[in-house]
């Protein structure tokens, strides 16, 4: 839980996708010597099945692969292909760092005792597409258009209400009138939904959050959230926005069929979803779950992280440059998530006329003790220069992508107060996402010393949006946020 960064200091209320999660989060306290918060079960809000959604190919007929079988079993059967030679289908799913089901689908697959993490990733790994956050953000990044071939040979990875909502017709036009979302082209090929008996259901759960210390009107909260969780959970009207989102509704552990109005009841959806759902096994234990995000963030084994430091003078004159929580700062306490076996290095990107960067930690692998490198990066001086951002960026996307091959995890690190590119012309930008996307995946992690540097249509929201990467500004908790995301690739001990 992270509330200074998108709820606010004490929210009250938190609806995870899946029950684990909250299993997790209360014995990561414990771990940490302390409970800052004290969750209370409503009951569920919701539900909806994690699936396998292949393209329902015109004129297939019905085989046997598509009854309700472990994940495993129906992720090989996608991957064999026919045997009247049809293409095996590649398989995505989202980034298991950002959703529940994307996690719960991974720790089946997992936990197949002749399957071992680094196999199974190799199979999930499709370099024309990077991890995305999301199942919408998946189905999206399929339906944009420079995928043609991907787009309709992806089975993916996600939940039911999702592939319900992208297999509609486009919206009519009428008031209240629901179809597949913005983003899908109406030639988006529609997909047939399996259903694993292997991965809990998600079940949206209601917990009243109790903080410690946080006693000022703790009975009317109390109360307020209550009448919250029963509005949600009985009222007409907000029952029919989950119906709408195709959700399955009913009583607090048991999903019923389908409304009427539900998208998993649309002629587009004939013979896509099972109305019934499947058994599933019972939930995981939540150390299964913590042991597979482990596993999945070491599975391509070690990673290579190259961070460009924006040194030019007006870092320091803004005053961003020194300091805690500044940049230099922010820069040396996330590298607590470079191991031993990692490949990492900080440029500087004010370099004069002789190269488009200054190397205060030369890219390679660390020394064992952190020490040194964090004291280079430390002494580093602000340049009186404009930062070359541009051509640092393209230089860094190169290193990155020489040398070692395959899924190697890698991460391109930005940070900068984005005065030397707030001008940049934009078909510069645009050549730079392009190179950005082509070739070898690369994440990108830019972080903006100044307020709105993530807004839509700026250098380092577009980079991070195109690659799979994220934005951080002054509205995150900096420090955290980056850490954690360096972790993501590295294998140190922020993990």
């Amino acid at each position: 839980m992270l509330p200074q960064r998108d709820l606010g200091a004490q929210p009250d209320v938190w609806i995870p996708a899946a029950s684990i999660t909250s299993l997790r989060v209360l014995a990561e306290q414990s771990a940490a010597a302390g409970t800052a918060a004290k969750l209370d079960s409503l009951g569920s809000v919701a539900y909806t099945p994690m699936v396998l959604a292949v393209p329902a190919e015109a004129g297939r007929k019905p085989d046997p692969a598509d009854r309700p079988a472990p994940l495993a079993d129906l992720v090989a059967g996608v991957r064999d292909g026919g045997v009247d030679g049809t293409e095996p289908y590649q398989v995505l799913r989202p980034d298991p760092e950002g959703g529940d089901g994307a996690l719960l689908s991974t720790t089946a697959l997992y936990g197949t005792d002749d399957r071992r993490p680094t196999d199974v990733e190799a199979v999930l790994t499709d370099d024309r597409l990077p991890p995305q956050p999301t199942a919408r953000d998946l189905m999206c990044g399929l339906a944009d258009g420079s995928r043609n071939e991907l787009e309709d040979r992806a089975a993916v990875l996600i939940p039911e209400q999702t592939v319900a909502l992208f297999n509609l017709p486009s919206a009519s036009g009428e008031a209240g009138a629901v179809g597949r979302p913005a983003c899908a082209s109406d030639v988006l090929e529609h997909r047939a939904a399996r259903y694993p008996t292997d991965v809990p259901v998600l079940d949206l759960p209601f917990f009243r959050v109790a903080w410690s210390g946080a006693d000022r009107d703790a009975a009317a909260r109390e109360q307020v959230v209550r009448d919250f969780y029963d509005w949600l959970a009985e009222d007409p009207e907000a029952r029919a926005v989950f119906v709408r989102d195709g959700f399955r509704t009913g009583p607090s552990g048991k999903p019923s069929l389908p409304a009427a109005a539900s998208p998993l009841t649309a002629k587009a959806n004939e013979g896509a979803v099972s109305l019934l759902l499947p058994p599933s096994n019972p939930p995981t234990s939540a150390s299964e779950v913590t042991e597979t995000l482990r596993d999945y963030r070491q599975a391509l084994g070690p990673g290579r992280v190259l961070y460009l430091l924006d040194d030019s003078t007006s870092m320091e004159d803004n005053r961003v440059w020194s300091g805690p929580g500044r940049a230099k700062d922010l820069v040396a306490r996330s590298t607590a998530s470079i191991g031993p076996d990692d490949t990492f290095g900080v440029w500087g990107l004010s370099p004069g006329d002789a190269a488009n960067h200054t190397e205060p930690v030369p890219f390679g692998r660390p020394d064992p003790d952190p020490g040194p490198a964090r004291e280079a990066i430390g002494r580093a001086p602000a340049v009186n220069k404009n930062a070359r951002v541009l051509d640092g960026l393209r230089d860094g996307l190169s290193e990155l992508r020489s040398g070692q091959e395959g899924p190697v995890p890698r991460l391109l690190v930005l940070v900068t107060d984005d005065e030397d590119s707030a001008d940049l012309r934009g078909e510069d930008v645009r050549a730079l996402v392009e190179t950005a996307t082509d070739g070898p995946p690369v994440r990108v992690v830019t972080v903006s010393l100044r307020g709105g540097g993530c807004a839509p249509g700026l250098l380092n929201h577009r980079l991070a949006e195109a690659t799979g990467g994220r934005c951080l500004d002054a509205a995150d908790d900096l420090a955290t946020e980056l850490t954690a995301e360096v972790a993501k690739t590295g294998t140190g001990d922020a993990r």
